[in-house]
């Protein structure tokens, strides 16, 4: 009896590993075909609620050669399809693969690089601006948070 239920859970991971598969690269070949089941109101609201930022959706949109849009999309179809353990080693590849977000990308505006580079004895808010940028791409923005007391 227990051979047959070892079996029996075999089968079920196999399957279920195979639907896994398939819906991620059903979702990496296209974007639209990934909130395919889910409107677009509902993976928007799944990556606005999943605390990724909009730098993130690029770079997550890089490595597959989409825009933002899409890689926000993706981004939030993912964590509805209970697949969004997958995000933070795309967001790793696309470092690495040298795809980076400017500071207009990064969310914050001309104020925050000022208060920036005050805390941080920056010296002037272009340079502020150049670390917000990097901070934002290497996925730092907690610190960026903790200093503006966001």
């Amino acid at each position: 009896m227990f051979e047959n239920m070892k079996k029996i859970r075999q089968k079920s991971f196999a399957a279920s590993l195979f639907l896994s598969t398939s819906i991620v690269t059903l979702a990496a070949s296209s974007p639209a075909l990934a909130q395919d089941g889910y409107s677009q109101d509902q993976t928007s609201f799944s990556f606005a609620g999943s605390g990724y930022s909009y730098c993130d959706a690029k770079l997550v949109g890089a490595v597959y050669g989409w825009d933002a849009g899409d890689g926000k999309t993706f981004i939030g179809a993912s964590i509805l399809y209970d697949d969004g353990e997958q995000i933070p080693s795309l967001l790793a590849e696309s470092r690495q693969l040298g795809n980076t977000c400017s500071f207009a990308d990064s969310g914050y505006g001309y104020d925050d690089a000022e208060r920036i580079s005050d805390l941080w004895n920056l010296g002037d808010v272009g340079r502020a601006k150049s670390k917000i940028a990097n901070m934002v791409t290497d996925g730092e923005r907690d610190q960026i948070i903790e200093a503006l007391g966001y």
